[in-house]
């Protein structure tokens, strides 16, 4: 369990930890979860002052920059498999045929969760802090969804719901709005949250 001995916020949760007797890790996430208004309220706000030329360019950046610490400051190292598993998925879409590639990318993801959980359980059983793995369940089923939204698009629309139509990945993004879609500042608290395109969330 990595230890915050040189953190400012913790230095604030520790009055409420003793008082509360919640454990910080669990105060860490309340924490995170209530920036995130003011967070996001930031990531507007950058549509607003950015050029036109940058703006999302810059709003990529601060969705991914953002995202990342707040995983790191959660589950220190542990965000990396999180980064690796979503490169991973990203990588097979990109390389592999359409037709086997939303399986495999799908497969995968599933597979790095189911792996990761036994991990969990034997270097740490009946362990209740937070780490990695919960981040990774939430990256699992946005891994999926995003998955099969990306093959969906290569289907007959007829042969789709209105939802799948409404949500099918047309053309794969680059490398750096995917991720910034993915490390995506709600998705601490929206595991699924969905979009026709993932750049889309820098219209918001």
């Amino acid at each position: 369990v990595r230890k915050y001995q040189d953190s400012s916020m913790d230095s604030l949760l520790a009055p409420l930890e003793h008082f509360s007797g919640i454990p910080l890790d669990q105060l860490r996430l309340v924490a995170c979860l209530l920036l995130l208004a003011p967070l996001c309220s930031a990531f507007y706000l950058l549509k607003r002052i950015a050029s036109a030329s940058t703006r999302e360019t810059v709003q990529h950046a601060y969705s991914l920059v953002v995202g990342l610490y707040l995983g790191y400051y959660l589950v220190g190292t542990g965000i990396m498999h999180v980064v690796v598993s979503s490169l991973a998925v990203y990588l097979i879409l990109l390389l592999a045929p359409t037709p086997v590639g939303y399986k495999l990318g799908a497969a995968l993801s599933v597979a790095y969760v189911f792996f990761s959980h036994i991990y969990r359980t034997i270097v740490d059983p009946y362990g209740w802090h937070m780490d990695f793995t919960g981040f990774q369940m939430i990256a699992t089923i946005r891994l999926f969804e995003f998955s099969f939204s990306y093959h969906d698009s290569t289907v007959n629309s007829t042969m789709l719901t209105a939802r799948q139509r409404k949500y099918q990945v047309k053309e794969l993004p680059g490398v750096f709005p995917f991720l910034s879609w993915f490390f995506f500042l709600p998705t601490l608290c929206v595991p699924a949250q969905t979009a026709p395109q993932p750049a889309s969330h820098t219209s918001i």
